[in-house]
Parts: structure tokens; C-alpha cells; sequence
């Protein structure tokens, strides 16, 4: 879903990609709506706004967005860690990323490598999370929740973690797979009693409503008990 950060943010940058003036690890930034299936294998650079992201099991996906388009990049694990301020590399921010443009799955996705194929710049206004005010999940699957709330259980399974969340009007369910969990700044304090903030993307799992968190800084411990 295209935000209005999105394009009122990247009209300047829009411009001077145009005008071929904006240069990244040494080759010139391409206008996202430029590339295509014919340009896999190539190295390219790419500047925008993430608007989305998600984790698979050895990394991170960053949706990025320009006013010609958007590109998904993969941060593996080993690149992710390596990053100085990785809490700033989130929704919202403006980012250049350099890399071997893939495709997979049909899909086109960019794969940077080294440390200086990531910069990161300023947090350009995110859209707003929507707060959740009752212990029913009520927004739509795919949505952008945040939730404060005392954590009452954790299940641990194969891939992960589940945490039940209740802030008084109910428990809701909030998923921690493996690369988020090994990255929480104190995830070691994620124990039953201690109070956390949550943002993360409405999930429905053999139809009961969950909350999927893409990122470690997605989670912040408020208060904890150990």
C-alpha cells in the first residue's frame, strides 16, 4: 500500500535520480520503476523509504519505495548484525541500498553485501501504527497494530516464540520467530509478568487472530521482572 510519506517524502529525491546526480557505492542511483526482469545479475543502487518489512529464517526483507515503484531488499542475518544503529533501519526511513538485483519466485529483489551497500538516513514520518484497544484483534490481516500490554504466557515452539499479551481487556497472541527473538534488545527479559510494547502486522493462523513482528526493535521491554 502506497503511504503518503511515500510520495510527498520522495519528490526532491525523485528529481535528482532523474537527473542522474545521486551516486551510491561509486554508480549512479536507478529509479526503481526502471528496473526490471532484463537488469537480474547486475549490481544496482537504489534510494527510497521502507515501507514494509517482514523476517524469513536468515534475515530480513525491506520493502523499498520510491515514486516510480518499489523493490524488496534482503538483509541476511550476518549483513543485519553488522549494521551500527539497526533500530533506525525500519518504516519510515530513508535508505539507499546497493547490491545484486535476484529474482526469486518470479519476484525481483535486490541483495546487498557488504556493510557500505546499506546507508541509512533519516526516519522520514512513518505512518502511524493503529492501536489495538480491546482483547479481540479486530483490524484486517495484514494490518500495522501496536499493543502495550503485560506478557501472562510464552510457548516456545520449533521456529520461535509465542507471546500472550494481555492489557487488561484481554490475551492476544504475538509471534517472535527466531530472528526477531535472538535480536530483542533484552529479550532475555521477555518472561511472563514483564510489560512490553509490540508493534507488528495482524496474522491469521488456522483462523485465530495473531501479531506477526518483523523486526527485533519492533519490541521494547517496558518493565520487567527479572
Amino acid at each position: 500500500m502506497k503511504t503518503r510519506f511515500t510520495a510527498i517524502g520522495l519528490s526532491a529525491l525523485a528529481a535528482l535520480v532523474g537527473a542522474g546526480v545521486v551516486w551510491a557505492a561509486g554508480r549512479p542511483v536507478t529509479p526503481i520503476g526502471q528496473i526490471s526482469a532484463k537488469d537480474v545479475g547486475a549490481v544496482v543502487a537504489i534510494s527510497g523509504v521502507v515501507s514494509d518489512t517482514s523476517n524469513f529464517s536468515a534475515g530480513f526483507k525491506f520493502v523499498i519505495s520510491d515514486a516510480t515503484g518499489a523493490l524488496p531488499v534482503t538483509l541476511f542475518t550476518r549483513l543485519y548484525d553488522e549494521i551500527d544503529a539497526p533500530a533506525r533501519l525500519n518504516v519510515g526511513a530513508l535508505v539507499t541500498m546497493t547490491g545484486k538485483l535476484n529474482q526469486y519466485k518470479g519476484a525481483l529483489e535486490l541483495a546487498p553485501a557488504r556493510l557500505s551497500d546499506v546507508q541509512i538516513g533519516a526516519i522520514i514520518a512513518p505512518p502511524p501504527a493503529l492501536t489495538q484497544t480491546t482483547g479481540r484483534i479486530t483490524a484486517r490481516q495484514g494490518e500495522r497494530v501496536v499493543i502495550s500490554g503485560t506478557i501472562a504466557k510464552v510457548e516456545p515452539f520449533k521456529s520461535g516464540v509465542k507471546l500472550i499479551v494481555d492489557d487488561g481487556s484481554g490475551p492476544r497472541r504475538v509471534t517472535l520467530f527466531n530472528a526477531v527473538r535472538e535480536r530483542i534488545p533484552a529479550g532475555d527479559k521477555l518472561t511472563p509478568g514483564a510489560r512490553v510494547r509490540v508493534i507488528g502486522k495482524v496474522n491469521v493462523y488456522r483462523k485465530v487472530a495473531e501479531i506477526a513482528v518483523a523486526l527485533p526493535y519492533d519490541v521494547m521491554v517496558l518493565e520487567s521482572k527479572k
